[in-house]
């Protein structure tokens, strides 16, 4: 069992925190899908040479790196453990 915000980002470290601190109180891993929404800008995952090749305008890999980045700290801080789920963009670590 866990938590996801199942495609629908985490708008904001706030409410990350809330939800880590609440899940860690339940022993429930937050299942993320890691993307700022603000720098996404509507576009389709970071795939790469092969989306590009297709004309397809994919989202900046720093879309998915900043909310890994953000989620993994806030997990430091609260103890909670944390899932990313899918992540497209290459070197998000």
């Amino acid at each position: 069992m866990g938590v996801s915000d199942d495609g629908k980002p985490i708008a904001t470290a706030k409410l990350a925190r809330q939800v880590m601190d609440y899940c860690r109180s339940l022993d429930l891993p937050v299942i993320e899908h890691s993307e700022d929404v603000s720098l996404a800008a509507g576009r389709g995952d970071a795939r790469g040479r092969h989306f590009n090749t297709l004309g397809l305008r994919g989202m900046p890999a720093a879309a998915e790196s900043v909310c890994v980045a953000r989620d993994v700290q806030l997990t430091e801080l609260t103890g909670a453990r944390l899932h990313i789920a899918h992540l497209s963009a290459e070197g998000v670590t």
